[in-house]
Formats: structure tokens, sequence, C-alpha cells
């Protein structure tokens, strides 16, 4: 599976390059020198997101998982139905990822959800 122009797009995406300034949350996946991670950084406020970066290892796939999910949240989301996006979700937004790629929407939303305080 090739992926999408709009994942290319937002592989390519360094507005959401973090780490994020004045951030009120942060979550990560993974270890930062031990391979595959991602980290994210969240602005709250009153419930609601406000803004969101993230930082990665590098791959392709985790670079547009990540962007994409600061893209997604960083629009006003509040934190309750933030906290509901499952990585399937991230993928179909995506227009899916390469054979053995998946994972990386896991990653993300399990980094999104460690900032977030949820287990």
């Amino acid at each position: 599976m090739s992926l999408s122009e709009q994942a290319l797009t937002r592989a390519q995406d360094v507005r959401f390059c973090g780490p994020l300034e004045r951030a009120t949350h942060h979550g990560i996946e993974g270890e930062p020198g031990e391979g595959a991670f991602l980290e994210i950084w969240l602005k709250v406020e009153e419930g609601i997101i406000r803004g969101a970066a993230y930082r990665t290892h590098g791959c392709p796939s985790s670079r547009i998982t990540g962007s994409t999910i600061c893209w997604l949240v960083s629009k006003g989301l509040g934190v309750d139905k933030a906290s509901k996006i499952m990585a399937e979700d991230l993928t179909l937004l995506v227009g899916g990822l390469p054979e053995g790629k998946g994972h990386f929407a896991d990653m993300t939303v399990l980094a999104l959800r460690d900032a977030l305080g949820i287990k």
C-alpha cells in the first residue's frame, strides 16, 4: 500500500513539531533513543485542547500519525472527545498506513492518552 496524498502532506507538515511552549499536558509512548517512540504536548484550557505538538523518531508513518492527531485535537476538541479517539479512527483519517506500520497509530493514541492521564 502506498501512502495517500493527504498522508504525505501530513508527513511533511512541520506546524506541529514539538515541543510546545506552555504545554499543560505531556505524554509519551516508547522510549527516545530506544527505537520507535511518539511524544505529545498539549495546551488545554478549560477542558478544550488549544494547541498540540509532537516529536517522534522520524519514520514517515509516525510523522503522519503524530501530525494528524495534533491537527485533529488542536482544532478546539474537548478533552472528553479526544480521549475517545481510537487507532482505527486515526488510520482511516490518514487514508491507511503501509503494511506493518499500523502500530504507529496505536503508539500515537497511547501517547495522547498518556498526556490526558488516561491509562
